[in-house]
């Protein structure tokens, strides 16, 4: 049974007290350590589902319910399937044929916490040549592999042999594997460690505020609660706190107490 209020008294006491363990983001080292450490056989179908649920879901800062089952259970009205999303070369607003691989991926959700005119929001990202776990090559792949799946608009994106989206007990299970074999605590790993990455790299990646809110559909500012800071962004500190130059002209006469004017 769903208690609704003893809920809201967890949120609330976990907001003013913290949580008991503090999710640690997913970062691109462990990524690539489960793309080529992970055991996954990116020839088999369920396993390349796998790998894009991660890719995709710390590139686009994608709750679990966005597109994987848990336990069994589906979030029908949230889960995308194929018609929510664009599979796009040259910037073309219609999908590229199947057998041609795309440059840009793109989803639309019909519903967001952040969506008050019920306009749905949409994000997109490109192709990286240089990534082997680049999300586009990644669907690339799958496209090239089974092209049927893309046929019919009502599927899952990320939908199994079995006819449900990954399960979100994989996505857990090859990050938590990944943790340990980088000797990170996969205790504190889980699925919404792929969206504290993503907007903690955009953070490092100096996006502003409000594109990392956009990106996460966040309503409020609480994705702060969930970015962890990079010491890159620090790099040039050091050179120029020392050459900053402070004027004291108003410090001074209002601490002398005098009357500008």
């Amino acid at each position: 049974t769903v208690m609704r209020r003893l809920k809201m008294c967890e949120k609330g006491w976990k907001r003013l007290w913290g949580a008991t363990k503090r999710k640690l983001p997913v970062t691109v080292d462990l990524i690539r350590e489960v793309y080529e450490n992970g055991g996954l056989d990116f020839r088999r179908w369920d396993d390349l589902m796998v790998m894009q649920g991660i890719v995709l879901a710390f590139s686009f800062l994608w709750r679990s319910c966005e597109y994987a089952s848990r336990g069994g259970a589906i979030d029908r009205d949230k889960c995308l399937r194929v018609q929510h999303c664009l599979f796009a070369i040259g910037g073309s607003d219609t999908n590229a044929p199947l057998d041609t691989p795309i440059e840009e991926f793109a989803c639309f959700h019909p519903t967001a916490k952040n969506d008050f005119l019920n306009q749905g929001s949409s994000n997109n990202i490109y192709a990286d040549p240089n990534t082997p776990f680049c999300p586009v090559q990644l669907v690339n792949q799958s496209r090239a592999m089974r092209p049927q799946h893309y046929r019919t608009p009502t599927n899952y994106l990320l939908q199994c042999d079995d006819g449900s989206p990954v399960r979100k007990e994989k996505i857990e299970a090859a990050l938590k594997a990944g943790s340990d074999r980088l000797g990170v605590p996969s205790v504190n790993i889980s699925s919404h460690s792929l969206r504290a990455g993503g907007a903690s790299a955009m953070w490092a990646m100096g996006k502003t505020d409000a594109e990392i809110q956009f990106r996460g559909r966040w309503r409020s500012l609480c994705w702060k609660i969930y970015v962890w800071g990079t010491r890159e962004r620090q790099k040039d500190f050091g050179s120029s706190l020392w050459g900053t130059t402070t004027s004291l002209f108003a410090a001074v006469l209002a601490s002398a107490g005098a009357v500008v004017g």
